[in-house]
């Protein structure tokens, strides 16, 4: 049974995951409900590190680190569980960590949110 970041880069080559949609990260939308549409471009795999790289074009990334379990339905695809998700784009960076039962949000100048939507997937893309 391969890594479960093998597994969703295999998905991805096979053509079996959507590319287009809106994301959603532990319950955080990016962005309003279809005001953004983002196009996925590349996704990649680093088995070392256990680390799955989603390219939204060139000025959005998002990081999974030790990517969990996939869910592939027909209005979206989620990765289940992660220690970390980053979202880096071009004017902003939020790292998402699983903390003390809830996930802390850390913008780029040192803000942290409290999310406590836990029951959320920790990725999502999504349309309709």
């Amino acid at each position: 049974m391969p890594a479960n970041g093998a597994h969703i880069l295999a998905s991805y080559k096979n053509e079996l995951l959507a590319t287009n949609g809106c994301i959603n990260v532990w319950g955080d939308e990016i962005g309003k409900p279809g005001d953004n549409f983002y196009s996925l471009k590349k996704l990649s795999y680093d088995e070392n590190a256990n680390e799955l790289t989603l390219h939204f074009g060139s000025d959005n990334i998002i990081t999974i680190n030790n990517p969990g379990s996939l869910s592939n339905e027909s209005n979206s695809w989620r990765i289940n569980t992660a220690d970390r998700v980053r979202w880096k784009s071009r004017l902003s960076e939020v790292d998402y960590v699983q903390e003390n039962g809830g996930v802390l949000a850390k913008n780029i100048y040192g803000n942290k949110i409290c999310r406590n939507n836990n029951n959320a997937p920790a990725f999502e893309l999504y349309f309709w």
